[in-house]
């Protein structure tokens, strides 16, 4: 299963991410993290190297669908075909050994941010391509565990990884700021079925609390972490800090895990939404950039009912 951690820029999404991943592999499970934000802070949090793999986008495709037709006019909301090789979220997994870095139960992949070549003329949805690629090409089951952390924001919304995730946990600070940015994702997603919560981030007391449920309803909210002093450690160093912070909260994310073990994966679904997905991008965008119709290569024959099965 999927998580995506959201949320309005210095909200604390990438330490409640980081933190749900610890809690995770303290219950002795595997993790396939995602950085796919442009800051690119989720391995540093993590105490883990990183490479980017935003540059290897082509010679992804090329591994992960050698036979399919058109295999030069891609874009990252390509659907697979029955051909495709798929990943699975396991640190034996052969993709995941080759892009990931890997520290104890963790495999990170870190999209990337800009470099000098790209600064000024790249946008970043365009390097969230291989996300949205990968993410379609992966097998996750139900009892795995794959975290996403997301563009700061509002900016999943501009590509395919609004509905990469099965459930969504959206951070909110007790300001009117942070909680705009949630209800502004709230109501251009309110018709695409999303799973979307809502955690407070530095919470001072009850006050705070009240405050955003002024705007945000109690059954929406699934936890509250206070504001801590382990995490200002942590930042000015001192690394013990972090597993503090996650022993501290550990009740919010024992919460998360129960939602997100409450969800079925629907397949189904998700590819119901790839696929309208990418026929918007063809229309809009990429058949006048290709000169063709793109929506004819996709494998008309295609479910992950199948490919489940073979998988299986």
């Amino acid at each position: 299963m999927r998580i995506g951690f959201l949320g309005k820029g210095g909200s604390g999404k990438t330490t409640i991410a980081a933190g749900y991943i610890n809690y995770l592999t303290g219950l002795n499970k595997h993790v396939l993290a995602f950085d796919a934000d442009v800051n690119v802070h989720l391995g540093a949090t993590l105490g883990m190297q990183v490479k980017d793999i935003a540059s290897w986008f082509p010679k992804i495709v090329r591994e992960l669908d050698p036979n399919r037709p058109g295999a030069n006019m891609f874009i990252g909301t390509t659907p697979p075909t029955l051909a495709t090789h798929f990943i699975t979220p396991t640190a034996n997994d052969e993709f995941i050994k080759k892009y990931a870095t890997q520290k104890e139960n963790i495999s990170l992949i870190t999209i990337g941010t800009y470099d000098g070549q790209r600064a000024g003329s790249a946008c970043y949805h365009s390097m969230l391509g291989v996300a949205e690629f990968i993410g379609s090409r992966l097998l996750d089951s139900q009892n795995s565990r794959v975290v996403l952390d997301m563009t700061a924001g509002i900016d999943s919304i501009g590509t395919g990884m609004h509905f990469i995730a099965d459930l969504n946990i959206f951070v909110v600070e007790a300001t009117k700021k942070s909680i705009d940015v949630y209800l502004d994702f709230k109501e251009k997603t309110k018709n695409l079925n999303l799973k979307t919560l809502v955690v407070i981030n530095q919470s001072e007391g009850i006050h705070d609390e009240t405050f955003v449920q002024k705007y945000i309803t109690a059954n929406e909210i699934i936890a509250v972490f206070g504001k801590s002093q382990n995490i200002k450690a942590f930042e000015q160093g001192e690394n013990a800090a972090f597993a503090r912070f996650v022993a501290e909260h550990a009740n919010s994310f024992a919460y998360i895990e129960t939602e997100l073990s409450k969800l079925n994966k629907d397949w189904d679904e998700y590819y119901k939404k790839l696929l309208k997905t990418y026929q918007n991008n063809c229309h809009e965008w990429y058949n006048g950039f290709y000169g063709c119709d793109l929506t004819e290569l996709v494998d008309k024959d295609f479910s992950y009912t199948k490919v489940l099965a073979n998988h299986a």
